[in-house]
């Protein structure tokens, strides 16, 4: 009796193939799928679109897209054809990106964009006539637990892991009757809309207050509409790579002159570049913070994750942080050069690398706090955008910034002006702050809808 307990106990051992794993490793085992609604196989309601495009030279009629990890679809920037094979997807196909899907990169194919092209590393899927709501396909796909199982089924090396296509059919999402869905869809939607009117009415408002600090400066913004719909530039023009450059050197151009004195940057303040990051300054015995052009942003400070560099006791003074000191990026993309947001100490013995500018005002004609304005303002980033320079991405150099026109209107006036643009700017992070709990709320309520 005892003999045969034991047997019942004795340890078992499953053997697999390696490449029969995958298969092995079960929806059911990955997340738990508790719902309201019957759950179905993704291959019972949707199939994959194979329709292969043949393409010569060019995209045609088709446009090349690409999968955002938000969920996003976007035309792609590009105009020579793939290599290899290429598909086509249409208004409400679900496409996702073998390699990010985990992430989030699944998304539905939107109105605008009425024939896509897309590579065999972007499945496309058509939801079947009667079945399910494309958009609530894509809704589910994000929810967690989905993307949990996608990332634990994903295969291959690491970080270059892909989910296949039997490995995304065979999934399942709770699946209500088709009206129920298309009911949460429309009232997600809703909610979001709801959302994206407080963001649009936050940048508005930060909009008027770029413009009223500008028009108090006596400059009158121009939206460039009597440029006309052609123009002529040179080669020479052309160099600096964009239309753009061209469009807002011409507006620069016919910029009224400001009825204020002004100076050059170098002659208000020093301006400075910071620690070139090497092997030989990783943190140890002298490490302090410094701050990468990730932590400045537009106006504000990103210190949610601030690194450290080793910096020698007896060099550290020369490139201390100082309160007051404007921070201005280097490169970046063309409408992020020049960006300037203001230190305040926030981080005690704190650096900066060397693709941000330190600005310290040294004249006692200039504020720091309107000195950040302008630079953010149209004037500033007109000014950045005529003189950015690309290899890989845009960028000034210390001569480019050393060398901006700052207007200097009587230090009253620079204050009052500061106030009333930060205000706006408090007005707007307010705004955006309540955005970001709508869509909060509407995305758990739609979770909450179908997950118990």
């Amino acid at each position: 009796m005892i003999e045969n307990a034991d047997s019942q106990l004795a340890p078992q051992c499953l053997v697999r193939r390696w490449r029969d794993l995958e298969s092995w490793i079960t929806a059911g085992d990955l997340a738990v799928w508790d719902s309201p609604f019957d759950k179905k196989a993704l291959g019972d309601v949707v199939s994959q679109r194979r329709e292969r495009l043949q393409l010569s030279g060019a995209f045609g009629e088709s446009k090349p897209i690409t999968v955002h990890l938000t969920g996003d679809v976007s035309i792609r920037d590009r105009t020579a054809p793939y290599q290899g094979p290429v598909f086509a997807a249409y208004p409400g196909d679900i496409v996702l990106s073998k390699i990010d899907a985990r992430n989030g990169a699944i998304g539905v194919v939107p109105s605008h964009i009425s024939k896509a092209a897309v590579t065999s590393e972007f499945p496309v899927f058509a939801p079947r006539h009667g079945a399910a709501n494309a958009d609530y396909i894509r809704y589910v796909v994000r929810t967690g637990n989905f993307l949990e199982a996608l990332r634990i089924r994903s295969s291959g090396t690491s970080g270059r892991k892909r989910i296949s296509v039997d490995t995304f059919l065979d999934l399942e999402i709770p699946l209500p009757d088709l009206e129920t869905q298309e009911a949460l869809v429309n009232l997600y939607s809703a909610r979001c809309e709801r959302a994206q009117g407080k963001l649009q009415l936050a940048n508005d408002v930060e909009v008027q207050g770029i413009r009223e600090f500008e028009v108090g400066l006596g400059f009158i913004p121009d939206s460039g509409s009597a440029i006309g719909d052609t123009g002529v530039a040179s080669f020479a023009e052309m160099d600096r790579w964009s239309h753009d450059w061209v469009l807002q050197s011409r507006l620069l151009g016919r910029q009224k002159e400001l009825d204020l004195p002004s100076a050059e940057l170098h002659a208000l303040a020093a301006v400075q570049s910071g620690v070139t990051k090497s092997p030989n300054n990783r943190p140890s015995t002298h490490a302090h913070p410094y701050l990468s052009v990730a932590n400045v942003k537009r106006w504000d400070l990103d210190l949610s994750n601030v690194k450290f560099i080793d910096v020698p006791d007896d060099e550290l003074q020369k490139i201390l942080l100082w309160t007051g000191d404007v921070l201005v990026c280097e490169g970046g993309a063309l409408d992020q050069v020049g960006r300037a947001a203001l230190w305040n100490g926030e981080i005690g013995d704190c650096v900066h690398q060397n693709h941000i500018f330190r600005v310290r005002v040294t004249s006692p004609s200039i504020l720091p706090s309107y000195l950040v304005a302008v630079l953010n303002s149209n004037i500033g980033q007109r000014y950045f955008r005529t003189r950015a320079k690309r290899t890989t991405i845009a960028s000034i150099n210390l001569v480019d910034l050393s060398s901006f026109p700052v207007p200097i209107p009587p230090i009253e006036a620079q204050e009052e002006l500061s106030i009333k643009l930060n205000k706006h700017r408090g007005e707007s992070a307010t705004l955006r702050a309540v955005s970001m709990k709508l869509q909060t709320r509407a995305w758990d309520s739609f979770t909450a809808s179908i997950f118990l």
